[in-house]
């Protein structure tokens, strides 16, 4: 009976459809947006009948069905408010110009070793850093440097440069993760301003958080390359990848005995404490 109350608990949640649970992919990856200003469909006033509903994500909150244009709004909707959160910072000019007048022609900055991927090295992080730096600057519309040409092509020769090495680290975590987000976050920030190659280019980066990826475990980070995959979703306006990614996501809110499997019983356990 006590282990029966504690599952009860978790119904309301799990009954969550479409429109909340894109909210949550979000959420998971860090940005805020509140659930609440998701659009709805207005529910009908008309009594129906009590049969069980095959809950997916496909599916409107209580079971109610959401055509695929209203999903592809909220989409929409929810792809927007991503960008907002990810332009809404300060710009530091001088840094920016910094950035911008250091860039080599080849692509690269200086004081990065390019060379290391160890573990304990993959500076490469930096290179990462600085183009989602420069992309905010040049997006933002209270930039000195907003939608400048010259930034524009300092950012393109810094992402070709990437997406023509595609760097993979010895650490599995910069491949299915850091590198995948950063690079997420860029072409979310660039979006129509990306040449045709190097959205090319990006695909195998974010191909590689995936669900299939190895630390898209349940207990360990399948929300988070969830949400990255997610994320990319947005960006290509991909509401199947954008669905899947969700689903994922609402599977992992339960008890890891829930999946019915003795040998993994890693995420949440029924006293409600967390294993990895």
């Amino acid at each position: 009976m006590q282990e029966r109350g504690r599952v009860q608990l978790l119904e309301p949640v799990r009954q969550a459809r479409m429109t909340w649970m894109i909210t949550l992919v979000l959420l998971m990856s860090a940005l805020s947006i509140s659930c609440s200003t998701v659009r709805q469909t207005p529910v009908q006033q008309t009594p129906v009948q009590q049969t069980p509903v095959e809950h997916d994500s496909l599916s409107g909150i209580g079971g109610r069905t959401v055509s695929e244009e209203q999903r592809r709004a909220d989409m929409e909707t929810v792809r927007e408010r991503v960008r907002e959160e990810l332009l809404d910072v300060s710009v530091t000019i001088v840094r920016t110009e910094h950035l911008m007048n250091t860039l080599r022609e080849d692509g690269t900055w200086p004081g990065i070793n390019y060379e290391d991927l160890s573990r304990t090295g993959f500076e490469h992080t930096e290179h990462l850093g600085n183009m989602v730096e420069l992309a905010r600057a040049y997006k933002i519309p209270s930039s000195p440097v907003y939608l400048d040409p010259e930034l524009k092509r300092v950012i393109w020769r810094a992402l070709d440069f990437w997406v023509n090495h595609n760097f993979i680290s010895d650490n599995w975590w910069y491949n299915e993760i850091g590198t995948p987000q950063s690079i997420g976050n860029l072409l979310l920030i660039m979006d129509e301003d990306l040449k045709e190659s190097q959205i090319a280019g990006a695909a195998p980066i974010m191909g590689r958080a995936t669900l299939d990826a190895q630390g898209a475990r349940p207990g360990g980070d399948l929300i988070q390359i969830a949400g990255i995959m997610g994320r990319y979703a947005l960006f290509l306006k991909d509401l199947v990848m954008l669905e899947e990614a969700v689903s994922a996501i609402a599977g992992e809110i339960g008890f890891a005995a829930d999946r019915g499997d003795p040998s993994d019983r890693r995420g949440l356990q029924t006293d409600f404490s967390f294993h990895h």
